[in-house]
C-alpha cells in the first residue's frame, strides 16, 4: 500500500491508498466489411456542347437559311 498526504505536504492526514491495477486487453483480430451502395442510375444521354445555341444565334441562321 501506498500512503499519501492529503496536503501533499508533510505527514498530517495520511491516508492508505491501494495499489492500481493494470488492465491488458488483447484483440486478436478485427473484421471489417464494407457495404457497397448501390450504383447510382446512368445519367441520362447528355448533349455534346456545341449543340447548344443562343436564341439570337438561332434566329441568324434561320435568316441566312442555314437550319430549318
Amino acid at each position: 500500500m501506498q500512503r499519501v498526504g492529503a496536503t501533499g505536504m508533510g505527514n498530517d492526514d495520511i491516508a492508505e491508498v491501494p495499489p492500481s491495477r493494470d488492465v491488458h486487453v488483447t484483440i486478436g483480430r478485427v473484421e471489417v466489411r464494407a457495404v457497397h451502395a448501390p450504383a447510382p442510375a446512368p445519367a441520362a444521354e447528355a448533349r455534346p456542347a456545341g449543340a447548344l445555341m443562343s436564341l439570337a444565334e438561332y434566329v441568324r441562321q434561320r435568316a441566312e437559311g442555314g437550319r430549318t
